[in-house]
Formats: C-alpha cells, structure tokens, sequence
C-alpha cells in the first residue's frame, strides 16, 4: 500500500496511490507478472473503501492538512482535488478494461469509473466536494487545489492537465458525448493559458493565480504539452511544448550566464 508520511504521521494519499497502481499496470503490460495487477488492485481498493459519496459522485479525500505558504494554501482535511480525481478516473478506467481480472471485478471497477466521472461534472458547492469551475473569462478548470470561492483558486496547470488524462481514458472506454465535451474544455483551457504561463526564455509559471515559475514543474508542463498534442492530434500543444522546451534551455543558459 503507497502511504504518504508527514510529521511523522502515515496518511493515505489519492494520488500516490493511483500513480502508483498505473505505474504498476504498465509493468504487468510489459512483463506479464500477475503481482503487479494484483498489487494495483490494492491500491484501487483501498480508494473505494474511503470514498465519499455525494450527489451520485465518488470523491477520493485527501485526510491531511496541506498547508503551503508559497503557493498561498491552506487546506483542511479532508479535501479534494481533480488531479486525485482524474488519476482515479484513469486507474479505474484501466482495470474495467482489463481482460486479466474477472468479469464481476472489471464491472465494480467500470461502476468505480462512472461515479468517478461524475465527480468532474458537479459545480462547485459550499457545503460539498467539487473540483470543477469556470474561471472569471469562462474557461474550465479541473481544479487541484480547490478553493471557496471558486475564483480564488490557484488554476494550477500540471494538475489540470493530470486530470485532463482521466477524462481522455474515460472517453476511450465509453465514448460518452459528456466525455467528449469536457475534454473539448479542458483541452481549451490548456490551449489559451500555456502561452500566458509561457515566459519566453525563462521556466514557466506553476499556476495562474500565484505564477511561481518552477523548473521541475517546467519539464513537466513540456511532457504535458507533447502528451495532448499525440492524444488530442492537436498540434497546437506540440508547438507550445517545443516553445517550453527551448525556453527550458535558455533559461538553463541565462541562468548559467548571470552567475559567472
């Protein structure tokens, strides 16, 4: 089981164990070892028996406080996030497809999916979970680090862009035109605001709200981008990941440079 320690404390954490168990169904793609299937399914399991249920969604908490003074954070557990719900999404997604597990166990993971799905379509709500809103100029967000109200949230791009996978996955597995939609958002979404997270020659912005520019982050954003671009057959995303790319290095450059 992937348990995430803080403060001395042992913590279940959404997205770690996610990552993880598809971390592990793509070993049991190559390899064929029935160990790692089983072992992801562990992890899927353990997100079921803690799932909150409200307004026919499946939520995945996370039980911890985060706080994080850089980036303006200050979240109460349990909370919730769209990068912990779309990593669910494609884990379940996964497994429901999966012809190594039994036809009962692929139909508890496809249910595991739809419920998943539905998460990303609630609108915010002060008194439930939600994850999903529309920003000031009207674009989706698959929210990380959901806040209330709604347009005080971070729009933190990875973590969109994280969640945006799930809804992909999803959509190959039922072709739902709901599916299909929110991915057109999402994906909308990533297209108008990578150029303003953009900083020619320089390591992207983190997050619309904050900026923060993030050299990890930054690397990520460019694997992010090359990921659409072969999903979505956008080659807009391709062109911007190129654009972070070469920035990346000139950034390296620049930074080298100022400091001899």
């Amino acid at each position: 089981m992937r348990i995430f320690t803080q403060a001395g404390k042992s913590w279940d954490h959404p997205v770690a164990q996610s990552s993880y168990a598809l971390d592990l169904l793509a070993e049991f793609d190559r390899s064929g070892r029935t160990e790692s299937i089983r072992l992801a399914t562990v992890q899927a399991d353990r997100l079921l028996a803690l799932r909150i249920q409200t307004r026919g969604a499946w939520f995945f908490p996370y039980p911890f406080d985060f706080p994080s003074p850089a980036h303006h954070l200050n979240l109460h557990g349990p909370w919730y996030s769209a990068m912990a719900q779309g990593q669910a999404l494609s884990l379940f997604t996964h497994l429901a497809q999966n012809k190594a597990l039994p036809t009962q166990q692929r139909a508890r993971y496809r249910q595991a999916a739809d419920r998943t799905f539905q998460s990303l379509l609630l609108r915010p709500d002060r008194t439930q979970p939600w994850v999903t809103h529309l920003d000031q100029d009207g674009f989706l967000w698959l929210e990380e680090y959901p806040k209330d109200p709604p347009e005080q949230s971070d729009r933190t791009f990875n973590g969109h862009i994280f969640a945006t996978y799930g809804v992909w996955d999803y959509y190959q597995l039922t072709r739902s035109p709901y599916a299909a939609r929110l991915f057109d958002a999402a994906t909308t979404t990533v297209a108008h605001y990578a150029p303003l997270l953009r900083r020619a020659g320089g390591i992207s912005n983190y997050c619309v709200a904050h900026g923060h520019p993030n050299a990890k982050y930054h690397q990520i954003h460019i694997t992010q981008l090359h990921n659409l671009a072969l999903i979505s057959g956008d080659q807009r995303f391709e062109r911007l990941s190129a654009q972070f790319r070469d920035d990346h290095d000139a950034g390296i450059t620049g930074a080298e440079a100022s400091s001899r």
